[in-house]
């Protein structure tokens, strides 16, 4: 049984990597039902010897035919050879190795499955093979010490007629469930605690789980190459997860944006990008540096966690310095834009250090030029309606400067129009201007849309930034969740001294209503769903560095608490100790020592017996079955207070136990016990055994506990 389970969580692992087609899964587990009612032994007997011994070759030649012809992949042929060698020995199994065999093709699945995929499923399923590779490995051993039992056994010798043999009276002696169970659960905390540091002390590969094909490619909306204005219809928000992001410092507070495409041009309808061509980012360390650091930075890291999007696009937060190497090999756009290149359906997850510091109003200066080439990429306008420039200017005419002029136009849009996800009415020639003076309503597109457009009237360098926003916070993994239905759009204006600044003219949609009890249950599935990416699939070689780091300044700091405490003691007690003088007589706290020893002059007795009923039980398993049941005899009557004294033969003991009801049970104890040790080894037909006269002992002496000697 353990075997199976070893076979079928293995199988359950790969499976759930989603690299076995389904007719494999639903072929493999038809067979792994039937294997189960079937007799393997008789059905490989019905088999022709020739057709038995050649499955394996046939399996080995079809893994050939499936590497060179089916899948084209040798890894893949690999991995599908697993399942069907398992099933093919599920089927035909004969010999007790066979069950090896099967604990061995389990481990081989999953560890299959562990390359392939770092999802959380793949623990449930090795929550499901540890249990039954403990029972395997005692069940084992528990057939192998079985096994030399019989061979040290000696072969009776020939005699007419033949007798039934035994060594001794028969003895109950049922299934020991309580020391499998005790041994079961000893195995899996041994496999845990060796299993545990060895994750974190075994060499890490680079590449990391992160990276390899997780399931199917998410779709995503925004980060194409176009963003196209005019059309009718509904958005239909999605639950789709995207991403999580941790913050360093963590601020659920504050308002975050993760940035994604900047759009440049602008035709009348759609957004696009004047410049597509990309050049790599010069690496520094283990980051790629985006910016230099200028004095007084705000430094916050964030950590994201992308699924299998069909985007190359890298998510940062504002002002972005620098990007972690693990993000694999970056390029980079005229405006910004950063993009890696990771294999189709795979997740990627990376570091990016920014720079948090909000922008001081007053240092913001129209005495500061625009460079030509910004004003000639971000001040493009297209044939628009004239009503669009002047509504512009009448907004910021009583603004003085850049900044207050960007202000001013964020605030009209935000209380002057209403959030809709209903596209209607705004798919004229010109939908800005029907989103401005007719609809009046729209999402988030329309309003930076026209931000972008209305900034540049006035002379504003600006561009259009499509992203997410922050998401829901998770307050248990102390991560934002972010899902489709946070794509958001906002803008960027170019306002010196600090370059870029966020604009975000869209008013806050109202948020999905949901039962505080579902989103709990919702927010403690994907903490659980984060950490295990966080802390075990992206455990890589500079995760265990840091982790090395602080557990050695952990241990040095602990050595210097100890050292000081030795010092301090050392310095002061011995004086408090020793003080003589006629004023100051020795003060030794006799009220601290006595409180310390009390229990453990109360805790030593009941300690010391433990402890020697341990080692006599651990003594009994050696000993012939007859014996361990008196000697076990023996301690129950002297826990009760019936003890042999020196001299007595055990009958003689029975006996003085007289008149009490526990004389008779203990007598015909004594009786087995002498007929196994020093009586015919060859008895008659066995009888009930000792269990019997040992439950009638115990019943007398718990209802008769006083000892009549």
């Amino acid at each position: 049984m353990s075997s199976y389970g070893l076979a079928g969580s293995g199988f359950g692992a790969l499976a759930s990597t989603g690299a076995l087609p389904p007719a494999a899964v639903a072929l493999f587990s038809i067979v792994f039902a039937l294997s189960w009612f079937l007799d393997p032994r008789a059905l490989r007997r019905s088999l022709p010897p020739r057709i038995a011994g050649s499955l394996l070759p046939l399996c080995i030649a079809f893994a050939a035919i499936d590497g060179a012809w089916l899948s084209r992949s040798w890894p893949a042929a690999l991995v599908h050879l697993l399942p069907l060698v398992t099933a093919v020995r599920l089927l035909v199994r004969a010999r007790e190795g066979d069950h090896g065999v099967l604990a061995l093709l389990g481990l081989a699945q999953l560890l299959a499955a562990a390359t392939l995929t770092g999802n959380l499923v793949f623990l449930f399923w090795f929550l499901l093979f540890l249990p039954s590779a403990s029972a395997f490995l005692i069940l084992l051993e528990m057939r192998r010490g079985h096994g030399r039992s019989l061979r040290r056994t000696p072969a009776p010798a020939a005699a007419p007629p033949p007798a039934p043999q035994r060594a001794e009276p028969d003895i109950v002696v049922p299934f020991p469930a309580g020391a499998f169970a005790s041994a079961f659960i000893g195995v899996a905390l041994l496999l845990l605690a060796g299993a545990i540091p060895l994750f974190f002390l075994l060499p890490r590969v680079t590449l990391g789980l992160y990276r390899q094909p997780a399931g199917p490619t998410r779709f995503v909306t925004g980060f194409s190459d176009r963003v196209q204005l005019g059309r009718d219809g509904r958005l239909e928000p999605s639950d789709t997860l995207v991403m999580r992001v941790r913050t360093d410092p963590p601020d659920p507070r504050r308002e975050l944006r993760w940035r994604g495409l900047a759009f440049d041009h602008f035709d009348g309808r759609a957004w696009t990008r004047s410049d597509t061509g990309t050049r790599p980012v010069p690496v520094q360390g283990r980051f790629y540096k985006l910016e230099e650091t200028a004095q007084g930075t705000r430094w916050i890291e964030q950590t994201y966690f992308l699924e299998s999007l069909d985007t190359p696009v890298v998510f940062l937060l504002g002002r972005a310095l620098a990007v972690g190497r693990e993000a694999g090999a970056l390029g980079r756009d005229a405006s910004g834009n950063l993009y890696a290149q990771r294999p189709r359906g795979s997740r990627l997850s990376y570091t990016v250090l920014s720079d948090a510091v909000e922008p001081d109003p007053a240092a913001i200066s129209d005495l500061f030029p625009v460079p030509k080439e910004i004003g000639r990429k971000y001040l493009q306008l297209p044939d628009l309606d004239p009503a669009i420039a002047r509504l512009a200017r009448e907004v910021t005419r009583a603004a003085s400067g850049r900044y207050a002029r960007a202000l001013a136009l964020e605030q009209h849009l935000r209380r002057g129009y209403t959030y809709s996800l209903e596209l209607d009415g705004l798919a004229g020639p010109d939908p800005l201007a029907a989103f401005l003076f007719e609809a009046g309503e729209g999402h988030c597109e329309y309003f930076a849309s026209a931000l972008a457009i209305m900034m540049r009237q006035v002379g504003i360098p600006s561009r259009l930034v499509n992203g997410y926003r922050a998401g829901d916070y998770n307050p248990f993994g102390g991560n934002w969740t972010v899902r489709q239905r946070h794509a958001h759009s906002w803008v960027e204006a170019w306002l010196p001294p600090y370059g870029w600044i966020e604009f975000d003219p869209t008013p806050s949609p109202p948020p999905p209503s949901r039962h505080a009890f579902v989103r709990a249950l919702t927010d403690i599935g994907d903490a659980v769903g984060l950490w295990w990416w966080a802390g075990v699939v992206r455990y890589d070689s500079s995760r265990q560095h840091r982790v090395a780091g602080r557990a050695a300044a952990w241990v040095t700091e602990l050595g210097g608490r100890a050292a000081a405490a030795g010092r301090l003691v050392r310095d002061r007690w011995p004086g408090r100790l020793l003080a003589r003088s006629p004023d100051h007589p020795p003060r030794i706290p006799w009220r601290w020592a006595i409180w310390l020893a009390l229990p453990l002059l109360l805790a030593a007795p009941p300690v010391r017996k433990a402890l020697l009923r341990a080692r006599a039980r651990l003594r009994r398993r050696k000993l012939p079955r007859a014996t361990a049941v008196y000697l076990e005899t023996l301690d129950l009557l002297e826990a009760r207070g019936f003890g042999r004294r020196r001299g007595q033969t055990p009958m003689e003991f029975a006996r003085s136990m007289e008149p009490h009801p526990a004389a008779a049970p203990l007598v015909e104890l004594t009786g087995l016990y002498y007929a196994a040790r020093f009586g015919n080894p060859a008895p008659p037909a066995p009888g009930p055994g000792f269990a019997p006269p040992l439950r009638s002992l115990r019943s007398a002496l718990k209802k008769n506990p006083e000892s009549p000697i």
